[in-house]
């Protein structure tokens, strides 16, 4: 172990990052991927509704496999409860249009029967594309996940603290320098240095000759702050 007295020095060893602090970046929101499963369920759900009818007797058109704007309409809501909480200055329109889109086909749905099959499966498809346009594109950019700010890491420093004890005199060992050396666990070095400064003021004691009268540490040690450096940092824990 070396002791640089005059020119204060902290050595840094780098530590693998944590494997909670790995920042996985991918192209796809995994919001995306979810929205468009759960639309894919609805489309599968509507064709074994349908097949029977499709294919009995009744000779239902197979166009009605086509009527889901307001299941897609509903399975939207969770988009629309996260675009209010991102754009909170956004959220009138954001609720109305909504409701404007739960209306409409909400009445398609009603009243899909007075209508041409022809309109009404134009009508299902535009609110569909517009649903799938809207989620796919919010989900891609407003509502992607922020990039986390990976937090500063603990690592272990040795830290040597030169310091004098004025109690040595009276033992006839002079006024010379001791180490006082201490392991600590910090973000930097300077928390570092601060760490191992009240551990030494907690640790140290002053020889004395008196064990009835103990002498106040602060009053006759002298730390030596100017020169506190770290003979080396230890692996991470």
């Amino acid at each position: 172990m070396t002791y640089n007295t005059g020119h204060p020095l902290v050595l840094l060893s780098s530590s693998p990052r944590r494997k909670d602090e790995v920042e996985i970046t991918m192209w796809l929101n995994p919001n995306t991927v979810y929205y468009l499963f759960i639309y894919a369920i609805i489309l599968v759900s509507r064709f074994f509704k349908m097949y029977k009818q499709v294919h009995s007797e009744n000779n239902v058109d197979s166009r009605y496999y086509w009527f889901v704007s307001l299941e897609f309409v509903y399975s939207t809501a969770g988009v629309v409860i996260l675009l209010i909480t991102r754009a909170s200055s956004w959220v009138p329109v954001i609720v109305l249009g909504y409701v404007v889109l739960l209306l409409a086909s909400a009445f398609i749905d009603a009243m899909g029967d007075d209508f041409p099959t022809g309109l009404r499966l134009g009508l299902n498809l535009m609110i569909v594309a517009l649903v799938l346009i809207l989620s796919v594109t919010f989900n891609q950019t407003v509502l992607r996940p922020l990039p986390s700010q990976p937090s500063p890491t603990s690592r272990n420093f040795m830290v040597a603290i030169p310091y004098r004890d004025a109690t040595m005199a009276n033992l006839r060992l002079g006024d010379r320098e001791t180490v006082y050396v201490a392991t600590v666990s910090a973000r930097s070095s300077d928390e570092a240095v601060k760490l191992s400064l009240d551990k030494f003021w907690e640790g140290v004691k002053p020889y004395s000759t008196n064990a009835k009268h103990p002498v106040n540490p602060k009053s006759v040690l002298f730390p030596d702050t100017t020169s506190i450096v770290a003979s080396g940092s230890l692996p991470s824990m």
